[in-house]
């Protein structure tokens, strides 16, 4: 029942500072759609991501990479990219990456409003923007796919058994007040080794050391 997301190792993980160099050029006449994510990620760097703590940027910089990868046509569902991006990224990172998703998640979506309507493609992106209730409903239910995920890993046969109900019920146990109760995350994650498949790539060490030693006190 539960599955494995694919986040690692695909051209998503370049390094973030790529797109620095970029971020003082100009963009004369329409992009094609192959152009499109390096262009969401200067738009994100100038407005956002240069005023933001190294590890945060890293963070929402990926974060954005993955999303823009699940749209597809002109119609964007935000609520349905959100769903696939939890999905592709899945228990491939320590679960405070999704701590700095979810804290930055307002100025995300501001940002995506704002923007990816004005990417200047032949045919412009129309976006339904993402529901908060929905966006901490996914989230909730990622985190406790992703703590089976890691609790099994080395157990496939105990992880196809997981149901349903069991993943529902871990993941109420995340929400609180129409959030994330960041708190009960951090005590129930203390129970799986902080794990991550991006160890493999050297240039993912600093990013991870600095996602794992955050703490919520």
């Amino acid at each position: 029942m539960v599955k494995q997301g694919n986040f690692a190792g695909s051209s998503k993980l370049k390094k973030i500072s790529q797109f620095h160099q970029k971020a003082g050029k100009q963009v004369n006449g329409q992009l094609t759609l192959d152009k499109l994510a390096d262009f969401m990620q200067v738009r994100y760097y100038l407005t956002q991501g240069n005023r933001q703590p190294a590890v945060v940027q890293t963070t929402m910089q990926r974060w954005l990479a993955v999303w823009l990868d699940q749209g597809t046509g002109n119609l964007w569902d935000g609520n349905q990219n959100n769903l696939q991006a939890l999905s592709a990224i899945a228990n491939q990172v320590p679960w405070q990456f999704f701590l700095l998703v979810d804290r930055n998640h307002s100025a995300f979506e501001k940002f995506l409003k704002k923007e990816l309507p004005l990417v200047p493609l032949t045919t412009r992106i129309k976006l339904v923007t993402a529901n908060q209730a929905n966006w901490v409903d996914a989230l909730a239910k990622q985190l406790s796919l992703n703590w089976f995920l890691s609790s099994f890993a080395s157990d496939a046969k105990r992880l196809a058994q997981i149901t349903t109900d069991q993943v529902e019920q871990l993941a109420r146990s995340f929400k609180k007040a129409g959030t994330i109760n960041w708190d009960n995350v951090a005590v129930v994650y203390q129970t799986v080794p902080q794990v991550s498949s991006l160890d493999e790539v050297p240039e993912n060490a600093l990013w991870l050391a600095q996602l794992t030693n955050i703490s919520l006190n």
